[in-house]
C-alpha cells in the first residue's frame, strides 16, 4: 500500500476517481502538494493479472511487433538524440518489446535493452533485440550516454529512485529521456474515471511540471518537458456524446476505454491523407504548447558537460 505520494513524499491527499478495470478497484488519490495522482491502495496485484497479455506477443510477426508508424518516430528521435548526445551508448530500462532498442542498433548504436517481465523478454530476443532480463538497480560497472524510459515510470513504487539510478549511470552530461501519460491531458480532462491511463498497471501520473521537478531534484537539469498526441478515437468519441448530451439537455462524463492499438490504426489511416495529416501536426503542435497532450515528453542532461555550440539547458520549450 502506497502511504506516501511516490513523486514528491507528501503523507496528505484526497480521493480523485474511483474506477473499476480489469477487475480491479482503483482508488487514485492526488497529491496535496505536488498535485499528481497514484493508487494509494495498491497491493501486490497477480502479475498475471497486469501483465499477461504479453503472453500473446508471443504470436507477433516482426512488422507487427515493430510497425513502421513507430519505427518513423524512433529513427527521427535517434537521430535527435544523437545530436544531442556525447556518444552512442545507449540503455532502454522498461523496454518491453524491445523496439526501441532493436531501432537503435539498427541505427548503429551501442544499445541494450533491460525488461523484468520474461514474455517480453523473449519476445525481444526472439526478433532480434538485444534485450535481457535484468533488474535496474542491480547494473554496476557501466555507464551510458543516453537512458530511455518509455511509458515506464508509472508502473513504479519508487519511480524517484529510478530516475535517481539513471543519474548515476550515466556519464557527465548524459542524457535522460523520458514518457509518461499526462495527468492534465485533455483526454483525462474530458474522460475523467474512464480515462485509459487510470490502469491496474499505473501506480503514479505525473504532470508535466511535476515529473521535470522531480527530475531535476534527482540532479538533472531540464532540456525540454513538453507535450504530444491527443486520443482521436477519444476525442471523437467525446464529441458526439457532448454534443448529444447538450441536446437532452444534460451534460455527464465521457465512459470510453479507447485502446492505445484503436488509436494507432486511427492516426495511421489519418497519415495515409495529407489534409488529415496537416490537422494532426497542428493539433501536436497546439497540445505541445498547452502542455495538454496526452504524453509527457522529457529530456535531461546530467550535470554541466554538453556538446561545444550547446544551449544551456534550461529550455523546456518543444
Amino acid at each position: 500500500m502506497l502511504l506516501v505520494c511516490p513523486a514528491c513524499g507528501g503523507e496528505k491527499s484526497g480521493e480523485l476517481h474511483s474506477t473499476e478495470k480489469r477487475g480491479v478497484l482503483l482508488r487514485y488519490q492526488r497529491c496535496a502538494l505536488c498535485k499528481s495522482v497514484f493508487r494509494k491502495d495498491f497491493g501486490l496485484e497477480d502479475e498475471k493479472l497486469l501483465y499477461g497479455y504479453q503472453a500473446g506477443w508471443s504470436q507477433l510477426t516482426k512488422d507487427e511487433a515493430y510497425p513502421e508508424i513507430n519505427a518513423q518516430r524512433y529513427r527521427l528521435l535517434l537521430k535527435r538524440l544523437d545530436a544531442q548526445a556525447n556518444g552512442r551508448c545507449l540503455l532502454d530500462v522498461g523496454c518491453g518489446k524491445g523496439h526501441f532498442v532493436y531501432r537503435a542498433q539498427e541505427a548503429g548504436w551501442d544499445a541494450w535493452g533491460i525488461e523484468i517481465t520474461p514474455s517480453a523478454v523473449q519476445t525481444a530476443q526472439r526478433l532480434g533485440a538485444p534485450v535481457s532480463n535484468q533488474d535496474f538497480h542491480n547494473i554496476e560497472n557501466r555507464v551510458f550516454d543516453v537512458i530511455s524510459m518509455f511509458e515506464l515510470v508509472e508502473h513504479l513504487v519508487d519511480p524517484l529512485s529510478y530516475i535517481s539510478k539513471a543519474a548515476t549511470l550515466l556519464q557527465p552530461g548524459g542524457l535522460l529521456y523520458i514518457t509518461t501519460p499526462n495527468v492534465q491531458s485533455l483526454d483525462a480532462k474530458i474522460a475523467q474515471s474512464s480515462w485509459r491511463a487510470f490502469d491496474p498497471e499505473h501506480l503514479v501520473l505525473f504532470s508535466p511540471e511535476q515529473l521535470a521537478c522531480a527530475v531535476e531534484n534527482c540532479g538533472f537539469e531540464i532540456e525540454q518537458v513538453t507535450t504530444r498526441n491527443l486520443s482521436p478515437s477519444l476525442l471523437k468519441r467525446a464529441l458526439r456524446e457532448r454534443l448529444g448530451s447538450k441536446s437532452r439537455g444534460r451534460s455527464h462524463a465521457v465512459k470510453v476505454d479507447s485502446s492505445r492499438e484503436s488509436d494507432q490504426r486511427l492516426r495511421q489511416r489519418l497519415r495515409r491523407s495529407s489534409s488529415a495529416s496537416l490537422m494532426l501536426d497542428v493539433a501536436n503542435a497546439v497540445v505541445g504548447k498547452t502542455g495538454l497532450g496526452s504524453t509527457i515528453v522529457l529530456l535531461a542532461r546530467k550535470g554541466d558537460a554538453r556538446k561545444p555550440g550547446q544551449a544551456s539547458g534550461n529550455d523546456r520549450r518543444p
